[in-house]
């Protein structure tokens, strides 16, 4: 390394730890060279500004370079990405959910051949997760899928999907009013409505107007088919049968697939492989701060709670914590736009398997997408439950450098409201829409 390059790194380094001038020429003398690392304050930005200085320095002692996923490096310096640090906290975790794991879990098998799920009440399936079980993966989407954490029903009421192109910003926007009804599994009694399906789930397009009015249920199999799916169709003011197929098929114009509606939305059948190769620790949304949607503010940034009048218009803000994750890779069925997948699922707390962040790889083998999503907890007004719901998620093409975010769910998710398996069927569907 050349006099002048040494140099400029040592007075680099002076400037960013303040080291005293008598302090550096002694280590000069000594022949040591100063290790340039600290720890950062919590509530520092990350951003492309900042970030290459910050990467050897730690965070709660470990390093930010190792808290990083490539990926997410990748998208500070690169697609404008900024993460605000905050210490971790426990996630906490809602008493019934714990004691009905407690009392249930024991008694859930999983056959290694076909992947069915036996013994499944309520709670959490797999609380208990080995790295050297080879069904570990399949286990943490069980995990997700089953666990009634968003409560036995909910509503997004509206759920927002903003198109956003890097270059010219916000491009289009869907709102829709969605829910979801457990009928197995669920935390209240009794814990199962139905004998051959696993939940049910209704989407409604009321924004934009040549779309508002059009309606899809989805019908989950509780023995791994694919689901039974219906669409409203205005044009014939009919409720027609969709294919079995949708579950992977983009979702209304937007850069998600059918299969990620928060996070995962899918059985583990439905793949090829799912496989835990390892932990690791990430920054990740355990504790959203970021406020939601003001639908009184004129300001779209307040409004949405996305930074819609800045470059590259899909950032917003919030505080990322370390948190341990699995690492879990998914090989895609062959007709799946996407060749494989890898999910960063929550490990320190067994009652709360969110993926934070998944990354999509095309048939070739290339990077395309990539996923992040957070986390909040409120008590419902009916059963005074701990729920959790999703904050921001945003899912970003990288091959096109295009985006689609949804706004915090805060205040426009609702749980564990009266309902029925009634308001979950195709006459239902019309009804609603007719």
């Amino acid at each position: 390394m050349s006099i002048s390059v040494t140099l400029l790194k040592l007075v680099t380094f002076v400037n960013k730890r303040c080291l005293a001038p008598a302090g550096l020429a002694a280590l000069i003398m000594l022949g040591v060279s100063p290790v340039a690392e600290a720890e950062i304050a919590e509530g520092t930005v990350l951003s492309a500004a900042n970030l290459d200085s910050l990467l050897t320095d730690t965070f709660e002692g470990k390093p930010l370079k190792d808290l990083l996923t490539p990926v997410q490096q990748q998208l500070i310096r690169d697609y404008g990405i900024t993460m605000k640090l905050a210490h971790a906290k426990p996630i906490e975790i809602d008493p019934a959910l714990k004691a009905a794991t407690e009392k249930h879990s024991g008694s859930v098998t999983i056959d290694p051949q076909t992947l069915d799920v036996e013994g499944f009440v309520t709670g959490v399936p797999f609380p208990d997760i080995r790295e050297e079980d080879p069904l570990a993966g399949v286990k943490l989407v069980y995990n997700f899928m089953y666990t009634p954490w968003m409560g036995d029903v909910g509503k997004f009421d509206p759920m927002v999907l903003l198109s956003i192109d890097a270059k010219s910003g916000l491009q289009k926007e869907l709102h829709a009013t969605v829910s979801k009804m457990l009928l197995k599994g669920r935390l209240s009694e009794p814990h199962e409505l139905s004998d051959d399906l696993r939940q049910a789930s209704m989407m409604i397009i009321t924004y934009p107007t040549d779309a508002k009015g059009v309606g899809i249920l989805s019908m989950m199999k509780d023995d791994g088919a694919l689901p039974d799916s219906y669409g409203y169709i205005k044009a014939v003011r009919r409720v027609r049968r969709l294919s079995g197929g949708a579950w992977k098929d983009p979702l209304g114009g937007t850069d998600l697939l059918g299969d990620e509606q928060t996070g995962l939305n899918a059985d583990p059948r439905w793949y090829k492989d799912i496989k835990v190769i390892g932990k690791r620790w990430i920054l990740a949304v355990a504790h959203s701060t970021n406020p939601g949607m003001d639908e009184s503010a004129k300001d779209p940034d307040k409004h949405y709670g996305v930074k819609l009048s800045t470059a590259p218009y899909w950032d917003f803000d919030d505080t990322y914590e370390p948190r341990q994750v699995w690492v879990v890779e998914m090989t895609m069925p062959d007709d799946h736009l996407a060749s494989k997948k890898t999910y960063y699922f929550e490990a320190e707390n067994a009652y709360m398997s969110l993926p934070y962040v998944f990354e999509a790889y095309d048939r070739r083998g290339q990077l395309w997408r990539t996923m992040d999503q957070g986390l909040y907890t409120y008590r419902t007004n009916t059963t005074n439950r701990l729920v959790y719901a999703p904050s921001p998620v945003r899912v970003i093409d990288l091959q096109r450098n295009h985006a689609t975010v949804a706004p915090s769910s805060r205040g426009h998710y609702t749980a564990d409201y009266p309902a029925s398996p009634a308001d979950y069927t195709p006459g239902a569907l019309s009804r609603l829409l007719q």
